[in-house]
């Protein structure tokens, strides 16, 4: 069954309200590998004209979390070994510049980064959540770096990955250590010591990127 996209509208351009919705399903596995999805069917779905959802696969196709078919609209793109080892280093290597670059810790960044790690160590927090919430963990800190065309570049990368994080973190063992060096990471960077913390981040993508490969290696 797909899921109920009607829901109340903010102010946010509609297509972003689209393609959120539709990226939500996505990660929730509403729509397998492969799957077509069609225009006319998600705007009745959403109550929408054709025109933002059209924009919203469209951006969701440069995102590469589905695929234009010429003439023959869309469907859900496969999830490839050679795609995650292409994004994941890169994406790494963009973080640990933009820590390196990163203005030192403030106050609000160390409680909203302890907050980030409180939620995700709770048992009742859902797949999704924990995504989100290690997306949150990740803006937030390297929210200090100032160049812009970098935290730009990061953000759309990470969207990228976050359908490979969806089965990553399906992995119980994956989730613990993946906090693990969360902690690791805001310890040495909220007392100043950034080499320490840009160590911890790099062994952190390190082993998930090990990790992720030997999952879709299976």
């Amino acid at each position: 069954m797909k899921p109920d996209f009607l829901q109340s509208a903010d102010r946010k351009p509609l297509r972003d309200i689209v393609y959120e919705r539709i990226l939500t399903a996505l990660l929730d596995g509403a729509f397998a590998q492969g799957e077509r999805l069609r225009d006319t069917d998600l705007a009745q779905q959403l109550g929408a004209s054709r025109t933002p959802v059209r924009e919203a696969l469209l951006l969701l196709a440069n995102h590469g979390h589905v695929e234009a078919l010429p003439g023959r609209g869309f469907r859900v793109a496969q999830l490839t070994y050679e795609e995650a080892a292409e994004v994941y280093p890169l994406l790494a290597l963009l973080e640990l510049e933009a820590l390196r670059t990163s203005l030192p810790c403030s106050d609000g960044q160390k409680a909203t980064l302890s907050s980030c790690l409180q939620a995700m160590t709770k048992e009742d927090t859902g797949i999704a959540q924990v995504i989100r919430l290690d997306q949150h963990f990740h803006e937030i800190l390297l929210a200090g770096s100032p160049n812009q065309r970098l935290q730009k570049m990061i953000w759309s990368l990470r969207d990228t990955v976050s359908r490979y994080e969806t089965n990553y973190f399906s992995s119980s063992t994956s989730r613990g250590s993946s906090t693990a060096e969360h902690e690791a990471i805001v310890a040495a960077f909220v007392q100043g010591r950034r080499d320490e913390a840009i160590e911890a981040l790099r062994g952190h993508w390190q082993r998930s990127t090990k990790g992720l490969l030997d999952l879709i290696a299976r």
